[in-house]
C-alpha cells in the first residue's frame, strides 16, 4: 500500500485508496479479495496478492491499462 500511495503522491494520473478488508466485506467479496495485501488495479482489470516489488507491481498496473 505504502508503494501504491507513494505512485499517487508522484502523479496526478494514479490514485490509491486502502480500505480495512474485514471493515467492508461487501467490497472484498465485489473484487474477490483472499489475502492482504491485495491490490486491485483499475476497477479489478488487474491485481496483485501480496507485497510485491515495485517492478512487478508496474508491471500489473500496465496489464492493468491494456485490461488484462
Amino acid at each position: 500500500m505504502v508503494l501504491a500511495h507513494r505512485m499517487a503522491l508522484a502523479s496526478a494520473m494514479v490514485t490509491s485508496e486502502m480500505v480495512e478488508a474485514s471493515e467492508f466485506p461487501e467490497l472484498s467479496d465485489e473484487y474477490g479479495i483472499s489475502g492482504v495485501p491485495h491490490t486491485i488495479i483499475n476497477h479489478g482489470r488487474s491485481s496483485a496478492l501480496g507485497a510485491v516489488p515495485e517492478a512487478q507491481l508496474v508491471a500489473k498496473i500496465r496489464a492493468g491499462l491494456k485490461g488484462g
